[in-house]
């Protein structure tokens, strides 16, 4: 009797094929899913409409942000109609995006941010 394997290897492990038949540009935050804890992707390289391209779907990135102040460790989210981080809402929003890694000040364009990451809970 041959035996069942328990994983096969799919894809890599920080890209994903986005099929969304969206088109997106180079470094574009693309909403995979709003359902908690929420999937963001990073765009690779420009995807034109209809056509599968690669996503980043972990890692670390300098992203647009509000003028909200963040401190390490916060949970953010990402604002699709406006483009940028914002502070973690207390109720569903766009889309959870990461951890902040390094803190940012509120005249800050941009924070740096652990993406696909959820925060630890309170102990």
């Amino acid at each position: 009797m041959a035996q069942i394997q328990e994983a096969i290897y799919y894809q890599g492990e920080q890209t994903f094929i986005n099929h969304t038949g969206t088109g997106e540009a180079a470094g574009d935050v693309v909403v995979l899913t709003t359902a908690l804890p929420g999937i963001i992707g990073v765009a690779n390289y420009a995807i034109a409409s209809g056509d599968p391209g690669a996503l980043d779907i972990s890692g670390t990135y300098k992203l647009k942000k509000a003028a909200d102040a963040h401190v390490v460790g916060d949970a953010v989210e990402w604002d699709i109609s406006a483009g940028e981080v914002v502070p973690l809402a207390d109720t569903l929003g766009d889309g959870r995006i990461g951890i902040v890694i390094e803190a940012a000040a509120a005249g800050d364009d941009f924070v740096i941010v652990k993406i696909n990451m959820q925060a630890m809970p309170a102990t």
